[in-house]
């Protein structure tokens, strides 16, 4: 900057901006025209700091800091935050932290509450979002039955400088609606200024608050919707794309495990039973014996492995195999019904005796002649508990039986046994019988 000289003292210059002295022996900032903007008292020393602050040394030595965008002076020096990217309109927010305290840089000023969390303050594209429950009881919300005045944030708009609002909750577009410390209601979206919609007294003809919202929420529908739709058909296209690039992808082996690989890189690492060759964008693979499912050429899984055979058509057509497919429904009812589910890779069946007076009971009156136990493997061709002819039912006291198991697919008991015991080595069976141990002939 060039100003003809008229100033006893330039303190410092930053942009076009310069701290001086003037003839009266106060100090100010002036413009490149030479035009004063901050005027203060005497002073010793001045200097510009990065963020638009700037550092005042008075003449007894004490120092403040002057944030030059809202001409707000702080004792302590600020350390300036920013979020998003500020060079974009609409795209970024700055704070500055003073203490234990965040301050905005708006023309209403803001103060956070005390000890607020640093890693509580996120940025969400467009605003950021600022913890803070000194909420006005007259602030309405965008969905009352699910959200409380506890959901609401102090909210900071990028590219508004007016002020700190409050966000009153976030439509299906992620659009949202703010309100400002006089009642009234904004619609923002990203990448747009703000829009007025309503107010806590709305004039006479205007729509109160409730009305505009339902037609807000309905408009954000439909465009959440085309959004979304657009999204995936892109989604799609890019994995097409993919997908005809690693074409000629082959299967390998690696010890006991297949995989897929394009020359020397490997597209699906080795953990399959058998993969067949490519059938266009889709092979086959087996994960255990007999367990045949359809993936794509980048390993994404297109139908799960539980089927027994698996034939894909240069037409896109494909056959899967099932067998005993009632017996597989049959067996999910049933153990739905009988049995409850754990979590492990196997499972196993074991007798639940946790009612011993129970059992003595039936001991002593004859009428079970031992306690089942059952063990079975996940290889997902199911069977039906009934497998046995129904008037031959040799089983007491299936519903005493308890299942830890993880449900992985489908799975099957294996024909039912009957344990036959011996009148006199009941009591022994009772001790063998919680240690998993069935004896049979």
């Amino acid at each position: 900057m060039t100003v003809r000289p008229r100033y006893p003292e330039v303190f410092d210059i930053c942009g076009d901006r310069a701290a001086v002295r003037f003839g009266n022996n106060r100090a100010g900032v002036v413009n490149e025209t030479g035009q004063p903007g901050i005027q203060l008292d005497r002073c010793r020393k001045m200097k510009f700091m990065k963020g638009d602050l700037l550092a005042v040394t008075d003449c007894a030595g004490n120092e403040s800091y002057i944030d030059l965008k809202v001409n707000r002076t702080y004792r302590e020096k600020p350390v300036v935050l920013s979020f998003g990217c500020m060079e974009l309109p609409y795209g970024g927010v700055e704070l500055l932290k003073v203490g234990t305290f965040f301050f905005s840089r708006t023309g209403k000023p803001y103060v956070s509450m005390r000890g607020v969390d640093q890693n509580g303050i996120y940025f969400y594209d467009f605003y950021l979002k600022i913890p803070d429950y000194r909420v006005p009881k007259d602030c309405q919300l965008v969905d009352p039955v699910w959200t409380t005045l506890f959901d609401v944030f102090a909210c900071v708009l990028a590219g508004d400088e007016e002020e700190v609002y409050w966000c009153c909750g976030r439509l299906a577009d992620r659009s949202i609606v703010v309100m400002d410390g006089n009642g009234n209601y904004y619609h923002v979206e990203k990448g747009k200024e703000k829009r007025y919609i309503a107010c806590n007294t709305p004039r006479p003809g205007e729509e109160d608050f409730h009305t505009v919202m339902e037609r807000l929420k309905e408009e954000a529908g439909r465009r959440a919707g085309i959004a979304q739709r657009k999204q995936l058909q892109e989604e799609e296209q890019k994995r097409l794309k993919r997908l005809e690039e690693i074409r000629d992808a082959l299967p390998f082996r690696m010890g006991m495990k297949w995989g897929l690989k394009l020359g020397e890189r490997i597209i699906v690492p080795p953990k399959y039973r058998k993969i067949l060759p490519p059938v266009g964008y889709y092979c086959a693979y087996e994960e255990n014996a007999c367990q045949w499912g359809i993936m794509a050429l980048d390993g994404k899984v297109v139908v799960e492995a539980r089927y027994q055979k698996v034939d894909i058509e240069c037409n896109g057509t494909v056959h899967l195999t099932v067998v005993n497919a009632v017996n597989i429904i049959q067996n999910l009812l049933s153990a739905c019904f009988l049995f409850r589910g754990g979590y492990e890779m196997r499972r196993e069946f074991f007798p639940l005796f946790c009612q011993f007076f129970q059992i003595f009971v039936y001991i002593i009156l004859n009428l079970a002649i031992g306690q089942l136990v059952g063990f079975g493997e996940d290889d997902r061709e199911g069977y039906s508990i009934f497998s046995q002819p129904f008037h031959k039912f040799q089983v007491y006291f299936l519903r005493l039986q308890t299942a830890v198991y993880q449900y992985k697919q489908i799975g099957h008991l294996l024909a039912f046994q009957d344990i036959i015991l011996d009148n006199l080595l009941y009591l022994f069976y009772l001790f063998l019988a919680p240690g998993g141990i069935s004896v049979s002939r």
